[in-house]
């Protein structure tokens, strides 16, 4: 009774003065309802755009029809916010410096532009490893060049999607929000990817409460395979596409942070379906996998997942033994040269002492090349030994004397205790 004379209120107060008298099928103007008129009078809705959205629904086409709720549908996927490289808690996470990690960062981009072993003719190229497998001990760097990757791929438009997990991170501590997280990321970075994973998503309206292979076959896979097959009459015309820019990068880093060992199995498992599904368009599912039709991805465009972890039992077990060699390329830290890291350590313990110099105004032959070469000997390669090294002595105090008491604090061994507390 009440909501009944609560609806015969609104009504009564409805201004029919002011709306418009136009058949419904070629409406477009503003919604008006007395008072509720301003609220909405730049809201305009063309009806007509979306007569057949939900005949159309269930059809696969090269054009799908955009319904109104596709922002909606799209923002609705799970999603962690933290897990971008980008994200606002990581803008103060440092790249890698100029003149650093040079040869390792030019590898790195060969392979994600398609190079390595036999780079050259397409058919070499597609059958390139497209997992890359950086592994070092904590505090190597390893999470800083996988920013400076993800920045450089970002910058030219070829960035799928990154996913940096933290230990106890809340939802970047977990594989609960991966898939999704990508999912969106891909439909925002990839405007040509879009309207697939929203077809994906009216087409499996629960795939978000389904399993990682689930979600991965139908948030990932499915649509690159989809828009590789709407794209496939254009690309055939057009001879003059760099064979680089097929190539999407994902980036995954310190997979070893996420929860539960079987959650990363997971992952690594997905990631090389990837592989496998990428490689080929007749992949069979494995015996353990569901006989419902893979989604492939033709030549045009490809996955490239960057991926960083610690060198732990679990993960090398899983490249070693269940990954073919053949479709993953490694690189430990631990490769790279004494002297090549000595001078990136140099260079990096510059950088942040020339800063300190200058905030503390101390003067200008400070601190000097020998404190320089013995710092980066104590740091033996790990940058976040070096980072915190560098914080200690710029932090805690303003006279001029401060910073570089700290130094020699740290020169003689002294100062280590306050490095750990």
């Amino acid at each position: 009774m009440a909501a009944g004379c609560f609806a015969q209120q609104i009504i009564s107060s409805i201004s029919t003065n002011n709306c418009s008298q136009t058949a419904v099928g070629s409406f477009k103007g503003p919604v008006c309802f007395g008072g509720i008129e301003s609220e909405y009078s730049n809201k305009f809705i063309d009806i007509s755009r979306f007569g057949s959205i939900h005949n159309d629904e269930d059809e696969e086409t090269n054009a799908f029809p955009f319904s109104i709720d596709h922002t909606d549908v799209l923002g609705s996927l799970p999603y962690a916010i933290d897990a971008p490289f980008n994200a606002y808690r990581r803008q103060h996470d440092p790249t890698c410096l100029p003149d650093t990690r040079v040869d390792l960062l030019k590898q790195i981009c060969n392979w994600a532009d398609g190079g390595g072993r036999g780079r050259g003719r397409e058919e070499d190229r597609r059958d390139q490893p497209r997992l890359f497998w950086l592994s070092g001990q904590a505090g190597t760097g390893k999470s800083t060049i996988a920013r400076t990757i993800a920045r450089r791929y970002l910058a030219t438009a070829r960035l799928g999607a990154s996913f940096f997990f933290t230990r106890n991170g809340g939802d970047v501590g977990h594989a609960g929000k991966f898939v999704t997280s990508i999912a969106r990321q891909l439909a925002s970075n990839i405007p040509t990817l879009e309207p697939h994973i929203y077809t994906a998503l009216r087409r499996r309206r629960d795939i978000v409460n389904q399993s990682l292979v689930d979600q991965w076959d139908e948030l990932v896979l499915r649509p690159l395979a989809d828009l590789n097959s709407s794209s496939s009459s254009s690309s055939r015309n057009n001879t003059n596409t760099d064979p680089a820019s097929s190539y999407i990068l994902i980036v995954v880093d310190a997979l070893d942070e996420c929860e539960h060992d079987d959650d990363i199995g997971m992952i690594l498992n997905i990631l090389a379906k990837s592989e496998s599904v990428v490689s080929s368009s007749s992949s069979a599912p494995s015996p353990k996998e569901s006989t419902r039709p893979t989604p492939t991805c033709t030549p045009r465009t490809q996955l490239r997942i960057f991926l960083t972890s610690r060198p732990q039992i679990s993960i090398r077990w899983a490249f070693y033994y269940q990954i073919p060699e053949a479709e993953h390329e490694d690189f430990g830290l631990e490769q790279v040269g004494g002297a090549v890291m000595d001078e990136d350590m140099a260079v990096f313990f510059r950088h942040n002492l020339v800063l300190i110099r200058q905030r503390h105004g101390l003067h200008a032959a400070w601190p000097g090349e020998e404190a320089v070469h013995q710092l980066t000997q104590m740091a033996a390669g790990f940058f976040r030994w070096a980072s915190t090294v560098c914080r200690y002595i710029d932090r805690g105090g303003a006279s001029r004397s401060f910073a570089d008491n700290r130094l020699r604090a740290i020169l003689r061994g002294s100062g280590s205790a306050a490095l750990t507390a």
